[in-house]
Parts: C-alpha cells; sequence; structure tokens
C-alpha cells in the first residue's frame, strides 16, 4: 500500500521523466544494481590489475594497504604451517645467508674504517673530550658529528586521548615511548591551557621542542599527533616529510582515529609510513687523512712482527741447546728461556765429555747469553769409555787402540803391562773381556805369574765347578730362584775371565743339562739341552761372550746319588792352555 507521501505529484514538472527514469533503470536503480551484482565478478576482474596499477602511480597508497596484511598472512603462514614454508623458502636460504654476511662484514669493515678514522687523529682527540665533557659515550658523540641530522624516533600519538598509537626507531634501545607520549602530552595540555588567548578559538600547542641532546619535531593534525625525536640541526625538508606522513595516516586510518577507543592493533600496519620518517643526512665534509693513525698502527706493525722474529729466533735457539743432550757423557736436566735473551741450562757432564763452551761455539751461540749449571758424574757410554781408554793409552808410546775393532796393538814390557791393566781396570764400565789383545806383545820370555792371582784363580774354578741351577718338574725355563743363583755364578765367571786374561789362560766353560728319568726318554734328552741353553742364553745376555760358553743337554742320569734331584744344570770349567804366550787370548 503507497502512503500519500510516496505518490507522484501529477503536477510535478519532472514527472515525467521520473516515470521513464524508473521503467528504465527501476525504482531507486535497481534494475542496473542487479545487473551490476550480477556481473560484479566479470566486471572486477577485468580492470582491478589496471585500477590498482592506477591508484599506486597516484598517491603509493596501494603498497602501504597491502605491506600490513601481506605481512599479517605471512605470520599466518608461517605459525600454522611452518614446514611448508621451510619446504618453500629452503632454496633461498643460502642465498640470503651469504648476502646477509657479505652485507654485514662490508658494514663492519665500514664502521671500523670510520672509528679508527675519528679516533686516532686530533679531532678524534678533542671528539672524546666533548663527549666526556657533556657526559654522554664516544659512540653517541660521533654520531652526532658524523650526522648532519638523524630521525632517532618517530611517535604517533592520538590527539583527542594524547595515547601512544604506534612508536619506531633506529635503536633498540629507544626512549621509552609510552612515557615520552604520556609527557609531551602534558606539556602540550599545559602550553594549550596557559596561554590560550581569550578572544582567539584557535588553540596552542607545541611545534618544537629542544633538548641538549636532540629535537622534538611536534606535528599536530585533526585526530593524530605526529612526533619526530632529531638529533643534529632540523632541516624544511623534515618537515614537509612529516607533514606528508601525517596526511597519508589521516586518510588511510580516518575512520579508525575517530572511533578509537585505545585498542592500537588497527595502527600496526601504519609502520611503512611511519618508517619513511626516519631519515638521516651525513655531513658532508672534507675527509682528511689520518696520518696520526697510519703512523702509530705502522710503528704497532713493525714492532709485533719485530718482536714475533725476534721470539721465533730465540725458541730456534732454545729448540738447537736442547740437542746438547744428545752428546756422549752429557744428561740434560732443564733448558728455558729467561727473560728476553738469556738460556738457562741444567745438566750433567762426565769429565771426558765435550766442554759446554766448546759445544756452544761449535754452533755458533753466544756463551755469554747461556747460565749454564754444570754436575759431575760418571758416564759407561761407549763413546765416553773409549775416551778414557785412548787417555790411559796415550801415556804409552808403543801401544795403540782401535776404537772401532776394541783392539789394543803395539809393544810394552811387562811392568808397563800391568800398571796400563790397573788403570783400565780403574775405568767404570771397562772389562778385559769385551776388548782384544791379541795384538799387545810383551817383553819378557816367561812372565812372572802373581801367585795371589792364581790361588783366586783356581777358587773360582772349584766354585763354579760346585755350583748347579735347579729347574723345576718338566721345565726348561729359569725361575725366579734359579736366576738369581745363576747371577752370583755370573759374577764369578766374569772375574774369572779377567784373570784368565791376566794369566794367560785359555779357558772355556761347559754347560751341561741333566734331567731325571721320569718321562720318555727323547723328552728328557731335549728337555735336558734346554736347560743347559737357557743357562747360556742368560749369562750371554748379560756380557759374558759366547765363544767363552758351550751348552749341552746329557739327558737322562743314571746314578742313584743324585736321580732323585736331576733336574738341573751343572758347569765345568776346561783350562785350555796354561803355557805362557807372546800374547792375550779371550
Amino acid at each position: 500500500m503507497t502512503s500519500a507521501k510516496d505518490k507522484p505529484d501529477p503536477t510535478d514538472p519532472n514527472h515525467d521523466l521520473n516515470s521513464i527514469r524508473d521503467i528504465v533503470l527501476g525504482k531507486d536503480s535497481s534494475h542496473v544494481v542487479d545487473a551490476v551484482n550480477r556481473q560484479a565478478r566479470e566486471i572486477v576482474r577485468d580492470v582491478v590489475t589496471e585500477a590498482l596499477h592506477d591508484r599506486e602511480q597516484s598517491d603509493q597508497s596501494v603498497n602501504k594497504i597491502l605491506v600490513p596484511l601481506v605481512e599479517k598472512s605471512v605470520e599466518q603462514s608461517v605459525a600454522n604451517r611452518s614446514e611448508q614454508m621451510v619446504s618453500a623458502l629452503y632454496p633461498l636460504v643460502g642465498s640470503l645467508v651469504r648476502k646477509s654476511v657479505s652485507a654485514f662484514f662490508a658494514e663492519f669493515m665500514q664502521k671500523t674504517n670510520q672509528l679508527i678514522e675519528n679516533s686516532f687523529t686530533w679531532r678524534g682527540i678533542k671528539w672524546r673530550y666533548q663527549a666526556w665533557r657533556q657526559g654522554i659515550n664516544y659512540a653517541e658523540y660521533i654520531t652526532r658529528k658524523t650526522f648532519s641530522f638523524r630521525v632517532e624516533q618517530v611517535l604517533l600519538i592520538h590527539a583527542k586521548t594524547g595515547l601512544l598509537l604506534k612508536s619506531i626507531s633506529v635503536e633498540k634501545d629507544a626512549a621509552d615511548a609510552d612515557l615520552v607520549s604520556a609527557m609531551l602530552t602534558a606539556i602540550n595540555d599545559f602550553v594549550s591551557d596557559s596561554f590560550q588567548q581569550e578572544d582567539s578559538a584557535e588553540q596552542q600547542s607545541l611545534s618544537v621542542v629542544k633538548t641538549n641532546d636532540f629535537t622534538l619535531v611536534v606535528k599536530p593534525g585533526p585526530n593524530a599527533i605526529l612526533v619526530g625525536a632529531v638529533t643534529g640541526t632540523v632541516p624544511e625538508t623534515l618537515n614537509q616529510r612529516f607533514d606528508l606522513a601525517l596526511e597519508e595516516v589521516h586518510q588511510i586510518y580516518h575512520k579508525q582515529l575517530l572511533t578509537y577507543e585505545g585498542d592500537n592493533e588497527p595502527f600496526e600496519a601504519c609502520d611503512p609510513i611511519l618508517r619513511q620518517c626516519l631519515i638521516s643526512q651525513l655531513n658532508t665534509t672534507k675527509k682528511t687523512v689520518p696520518w696520526l693513525a697510519f703512523i702509530v698502527m705502522g710503528i704497532a706493525s713493525v714492532a709485533l712482527i719485530g718482536g714475533l722474529t725476534f721470539r721465533f729466533i730465540q725458541l730456534n735457539k732454545l729448540s738447537l741447546l736442547k740437542n746438547i743432550g744428545n752428546e756422549q757423557g752429557i744428561v740434560l736436566l732443564q733448558a728455558n728461556l729467561n727473560g728476553i735473551s738469556q738460556f738457562n741450562l741444567k745438566l750433567l757432564r762426565d769429565t771426558h765429555a765435550t766442554p759446554i763452551t766448546e759445544w756452544l761455539k761449535m754452533h755458533e751461540l753466544n756463551i755469554d747469553h747461556v747460565n749454564v749449571q754444570e754436575f759431575p758424574f760418571v758416564s759407561t757410554e761407549p763413546e765416553i769409555i773409549n775416551h778414557k781408554i785412548q787417555s790411559v793409552i796415550d801415556r804409552y808410546n808403543a801401544v795403540q787402540f782401535e776404537s772401532m775393532s776394541a783392539e789394543f796393538n803395539g809393544q810394552v814390557n811387562l811392568s808397563q803391562y800391568k800398571s796400563m791393566q790397573s788403570q783400565l781396570l780403574a775405568i767404570p764400565g771397562f772389562s778385559l773381556s769385551n776388548y782384544s789383545f791379541d795384538k799387545l806383545l810383551i817383553d819378557t820370555p816367561k812372565p812372572a805369574v802373581n801367585l795371589l792371582e792364581t790361588r783366586e784363580f783356581n777358587m773360582l774354578v772349584n766354585d763354579i765347578n760346585q755350583s748347579w741351577i735347579e729347574f723345576d718338574i718338566e721345565q726348561g725355563q729359569l725361575s725366579t730362584m734359579s736366576k738369581k743363583t745363576l747371577s752370583h755364578v755370573h759374577k764369578k765367571l766374569v772375574r774369572l775371565i779377567d784373570l784368565s786374561i791376566i794369566l794367560n789362560i785359555d779357558m772355556r766353560l761347559l754347560i751341561i743339562g741333566i734331567s731325571d728319568k721320569s718321562g720318555q726318554s727323547g723328552v728328557n734328552k731335549k728337555l735336558s739341552e734346554q736347560r743347559a741353553f737357557s743357562v747360556k742364553q742368560y749369562l750371554v745376555k748379560n756380557a759374558i761372550k759366547a765363544h767363552y760358553i758351550h751348552a749341552l743337554g746329557a739327558g737322562e742320569i743314571d746314578d742313584s746319588d743324585i736321580a732323585s734331584n736331576a733336574r738341573r744344570a751343572v758347569f765345568s770349567v776346561l783350562l785350555l792352555s796354561d803355557n805362557n804366550k807372546s800374547g792375550f787370548k779371550q
């Protein structure tokens, strides 16, 4: 049912035109709206790309709207579908890491170069003093002097409530944005209330707040206030940049600003707009060559290289000094570097070893730089024994000593021989059995025989002949007790050999291994041989020459006196000759 108000007035001049419009377009253009709604998808699809491009070229607002949406979408994808995101981004990670590392090192080298340039010059020293006077750190002072201006922090504040909507800064440790916003709002209200003229409707507000460290640029708007903390001199271009940013905020977030009730989430997307205000400009001062830095670094480099070279040389000398311990008759106890150029040596040295001063000169080492602590000791090394033998032989003009073959040759009388022999036996480690006297002749037809030495010789022969070595049942190896008994026989045998040389007696030792009748005869035969050879091996190993000893296995012993304890090795000293000879045989 149509009310009187809705009925068309026939007297209206536009009555016919409105009637035609309603017929063609429909009531309230409903025909057009229905047609557009039916084909809206196709229409938008054909023009959306061109429309977005034209709008972006017009006022760059499309990017500012899309960036927050894309960032939020990526955040949700990472949170909800992390594995798919990792798989998609994996091929790019390596390249991104390399580029990031390269950029980091480039920035690091640039900052290091700038720091060195500002540190080792008169200007750097002056800046350090000024920073100390102002009570700020040197890095912050350099930043102020390096930049003509720099926007450190940008705050977006709601004009009506004074609450902080968004804040961004260059440094992570920037001032508390909420605190700055609250204090700035309070100061702005104070100025507005205190300096408002009665006959003026225009509200007073701050535009610039200056401190010793920075300048606060305040840009008020109808619904929002933009504040920038700037170090340095604020240029006019920066004010224009702030004005444009504030206009964009009002244009894009007009509805949110009017209906703001404390929820800052809608304004998180304005980060790109505010970040455009974080700009800076370096001072265009003429660069100076930091000669002082170059000189200091040059001196330091030369000193470092010189110190390392000197240290390397000293360590090589110390390594060379330690080789002195390889010398015969010298035992190195300690070798170290004392201070810068002095060395300490602590060692044991036989009197017949190479003198330390001579060794140092031989290796071109400065004697004055080596502190030597030398302690005497007696060396039994073959080379030292040969030196001592040679020192004895040098007293007899007609006697020579061949160290390579361990032979004595020449001619002496009996008195000289006995004197030389007693001197040789006094040398620690010397034994007549280890040297040959076959080529040494004695000028006497019948050398006198010492009765005491002959008596001692006969006693030793008798003692050795009455000695034996016990073995365990079915054992051919020496036991601990057997070795102890054999060591006593060994001492007697060494003395017996020395006396045989002195008395010109050619002797040999026969070792006979025996076994009891238990077991098989063939096995007992081998066991007796093994026992004899075990005793011979022990004596040879303890410096008795092998040609003095003969060993054989006698097998089983059919003797009632010893059959009960026949597991032994017995000795028999064989005297091959005791005639006076022109030389000695071993």
